[in-house]
């Protein structure tokens, strides 16, 4: 018997077999990854309140908070998000377990700011844009329940 090498078109058969395969597992395994990490992640809204000044004008509608802010347990991020472009804003972290205090400053125009938190504290945050605007808010950087 004569040794006869496989045609052109079934070691291309065969090539796109395993390149399909290949791509199938690196995709599964990208998923799990994703839905790994999301089950470790609490992603918890904090409340900003704006600090008033005023009102000398009579009544109006209030307009609504330029700044949202959500802490992401498993990083250990304040994420602020700015629904506009309020320009340069400065953000005062008062660590209230500790009493340390951080000062950061970021541009709206990114749309969000991510700001490094430690776990199980208690936390001050208060912000000032450029346009004067003041916000503030205390939240607790934990994932447990306290019911």
């Amino acid at each position: 018997m004569s040794y006869q090498p496989f045609s052109r078109t079934l070691q291309s058969e065969i090539i796109h077999f395993f390149m399909r395969k290949v791509i199938l597992l690196l995709a599964l395994l990208t998923v799990s990854n994703v839905l790994l990490y999301s089950q470790k992640e609490d992603i918890i809204p904090i409340m900003v309140i704006e600090i008033k000044k005023p009102n000398t004008k009579g009544n109006h509608v209030p307009a609504k908070i330029q700044v949202e802010c959500c802490y992401y347990s498993y990083l250990n991020n304040l994420e602020l998000s700015f629904m506009s472009n309020i320009g340069t804003v400065t953000v005062s972290l008062e660590n209230q377990t500790t009493g340390e205090i951080q000062d950061y400053v970021g541009n709206s125009s990114s749309g969000r700011m991510l700001i490094p938190v430690g776990a199980d504290f208690a936390y001050r945050m208060d912000i000032v844009t450029e346009n004067g605007h003041n916000y503030y808010a205390v939240f607790f950087t934990s994932t447990e329940n306290y019911e």
